[in-house]
C-alpha cells in the first residue's frame, strides 16, 4: 500500500497564499513552495494536481477568507451598511495593509497575468485570469445580496440597482486597496472610507 501524506490542508494553503502573494503566479517555484509548505514536490502536487491547480486552491481561500469577514462584519453590526463600512474598515486598516503583498491578491493575479501573451496570441494562463474574474464576481453577489437586502427592509433607499451598486463599492474597494498598499497616511484612508460609504451607501 503506499504511503499517504498526511497534512493540514488548511495550513498549507496558507503557506502558500503568502508565497504566492509575496512572488506572485510566476515568480513563485517549486523550490519557494516546497519550503514554504513543507512539503516536497511530489507530494505537494500529488495533492493538488500542478502549480495551477494549488493556486486556484489558494485563490478559493483567498475568496472564502473574504466571503467569511463580510459576513461576519454584517452579523456583528445593529445595521447592513454599518457591517460593509466595517468590513471595509478591517480589509484596509494599517494591520491588514503592511506593504505591497497586500494589494488584492485577485487583482494582483489578473494584472500579472493577463499580459502573457504567446507568438499565436494566446494566454497560456487564461484559466486562472477567468477564475479570478469569477472570484471577484464572487464578491460582488455577495455585496448585492446584502445591499438588496437593505433595500428591501428600508434601509437603504431603491435609487440604484443593487448590483451597480456592488460594482461601484467593488471600484472604490479596489482602488483604497491600492493607496492604502503604497500610503503611509492611514487616518487619510480611513476618512476615505468615512466619504465613500456616505456618498455611495448613504443615497
Amino acid at each position: 500500500m503506499a504511503n499517504t501524506v498526511k497534512f493540514d490542508r488548511d495550513e498549507v494553503l496558507e503557506h502558500a497564499l503568502q508565497t504566492f502573494w509575496q512572488k506572485g503566479f510566476l515568480g513563485a517555484s517549486t523550490r519557494d513552495l516546497q519550503k514554504a509548505t513543507n512539503l516536497k514536490p511530489g507530494s505537494l502536487y500529488s495533492s493538488f494536481g500542478n502549480k495551477s491547480e494549488l493556486y486556484k486552491a489558494v485563490l478559493q481561500r483567498y475568496i472564502d477568507n473574504l466571503s467569511a469577514n463580510l459576513t461576519h462584519c454584517i452579523d456583528s453590526e445593529s445595521t447592513i451598511l454599518d457591517g460593509i463600512t466595517a468590513f471595509f474598515n478591517q480589509a484596509l486598516s494599517p494591520e491588514n495593509i503592511k506593504n505591497n503583498v497586500e494589494q488584492c491578491l485577485l487583482v494582483k493575479t489578473i494584472s500579472e497575468l493577463q499580459y502573457q501573451i504567446d507568438e499565436q496570441g494566446n494566454n497560456q494562463y487564461q484559466d486562472l485570469i477567468s477564475f479570478a474574474n469569477l472570484q471577484i464576481e464572487h464578491i460582488e453577489t455577495r455585496l448585492a445580496s446584502h445591499l438588496q437586502t437593505a433595500m428591501d427592509t428600508g434601509e437603504l433607499s431603491k435609487t440604484i440597482s443593487p448590483s451597480v451598486l456592488a460594482k461601484k463599492l467593488q471600484i472604490q474597494f479596489i482602488g483604497l486597496r491600492q493607496y492604502a498598499c503604497i500610503s503611509k497616511d492611514a487616518a487619510f484612508v480611513e476618512q476615505q472610507i468615512k466619504e465613500m460609504t456616505a456618498s455611495t451607501l448613504k443615497n
